[in-house]
């Protein structure tokens, strides 16, 4: 029993038994921004009706001609989340209901209930078991004659495979909206991330590269998207006709999605710092990767080739038949050793009753109600093999915008990894 007091998981002293430093990019110049704003007493300009001000004040325009210069797109939309922003820049493709788009089961619900809101059917494709994000291949095969998007996380911190994606939108003549939340300044093949899509955008609360509390920005080079996305956060009353005065669309439903002054502000100043902010995260990872990655039946992240990652999670797998211990087990050795923002597999949303056609079609919602019994039987019970493998058997994460991660920080994890492996035997035999 005396080998046993080694592990904490076994009553051993825990490698790591004080708090992180929790990571932030708020600071004094932030509080500047904040404070600059409320001493002019405006907190939002946005009206909803014709004039300049449909687009917002001063600090939101400020914000969004920033976001077009940094990251070298034609427009740019700031949204109050990006929940919002998966909202609009659906609401922007004007899909007939019953519409299906294609999107991962490996990604924050929001993803696949905007589309329901719209009344159009998500469709869950597999995933890519190095990267995590949308295997084309499977996209490829979920396409049916009622697809007309594809909606693609760039899950973690990298890109997903857009040639492969645009390739299959052009053949079929689909919308890629690119999720890039948590993969802000990554690039691929040179260009930024979410950049490269018919439409991306980028999330700005408080656990992610850029923090204003919440918030969001669309981006496209696409002007008819543009517009219909500026008239869907701002109630959809009215169209400024930038373009064409004379032209001016009425009737679209849209709601109140918009930015405020202070956040706005505090965008502006996180941009500043953003390319610092990621590059802590790169550090501490590729430190974190570096101690671990010899050990055996543990796969550190994958980058794929042309791909920059900016980690906002570091996941690693963990092969249970080279080293005869369950994800599980070395999960909660982890845990015991102190090791924070662990995350246990991911996501399957494909096995949330929300998205299950064999529960839900009886009860006859919308948007289920709208397609036909053979494609809902067709739906129903999908199975995504990679996806369900890696969540169930493989997956561990670490939140690494969680904390601060400093190199005493990632060495004490290195260590922890380090002690569970030495003494695998333990956790093979208890």
């Amino acid at each position: 029993m005396q080998a046993k007091t080694n592990l904490a998981l076994f009553g051993g002293a825990p490698i790591i038994s004080t708090s992180f430093q929790k990571f932030s990019t708020i600071d004094e110049s932030d509080e500047y921004a904040v404070s600059r704003v409320m001493k002019t007493r405006v907190l939002s300009e946005f009206i909803g009706s014709d004039g300049d001000y449909f687009l917002g004040g001063k600090e939101v325009r400020t914000f969004e001609s920033n976001f077009q210069k940094f990251f070298g797109v034609e427009y740019s939309i700031s949204v109050n989340s990006w929940t919002s922003g998966l909202w609009v820049a659906i609401g922007a493709l004007g899909l007939d209901p019953g519409s299906e788009i294609i999107t991962s089961p490996w990604t924050m619900v929001a993803a696949a209930t905007t589309i329901l809101h719209w009344n159009l059917i998500p469709v869950f494709a597999d995933i890519d078991s190095q990267t995590f994000n949308l295997d084309p291949n499977s996209v490829e095969e979920k396409i049916s004659d009622n697809t007309r998007a594809i909606l693609s996380p760039d899950i973690f911190g990298q890109s997903a495979d857009i040639e492969g994606l645009m390739q299959i939108c052009n053949k079929y003549n689909l919308v890629l909206i690119s999720d890039s939340a948590q993969s802000p300044m990554s690039t691929r093949n040179g260009y930024f991330t979410g950049t490269a899509s018919h439409i991306g955008g980028f999330s700005f609360n408080h656990h992610k590269h850029i923090q204003t509390g919440e918030g969001g920005m669309l981006v496209t080079n696409n002007a008819y998207f543009a517009d219909r996305m500026q008239l869907l956060r701002n109630h959809g009353e009215i169209v400024i006709g930038r373009r064409n005065p004379d032209q001016r669309q009425f009737g679209i439903l849209g709601m109140n999605m918009r930015l405020g002054e202070i956040e706005a502000s505090i965008g502006s100043n996180q941009l500043k710092k953003l390319e610092k902010s990621v590059n802590s995260r790169i550090s501490a990872a590729n430190r974190l990767k570096d101690g671990i990655k010899h050990l055996e039946g543990l796969s550190v992240p994958v980058i794929s080739e042309g791909n920059t990652h900016v980690f906002y999670v570091f996941g690693i797998c963990i092969n249970h038949n080279q080293i005869g211990v369950s994800q599980k087990r070395i999960f909660d050795a982890l845990v015991a050793e102190g090791v924070p923002a662990l995350m246990l597999g991911y996501q399957n949303l494909h096995k949330i009753p929300l998205f299950d056609l064999q529960l839900t079609y009886r009860t006859n919602p919308l948007p289920y109600s709208l397609i036909s019994r053979r494609r809902a039987k067709q739906l129903k019970n999908q199975e995504l093999p990679v996806a369900e493998h890696l969540h169930n058997n493989s997956f561990i994460g670490i939140n690494w915008c969680a904390f601060e991660y400093s190199d005493s920080e990632v060495d004490l994890i290195i260590a922890a990894f380090e002690k569970i492996w030495k003494n695998l035997y333990l956790l093979r035999y208890s």
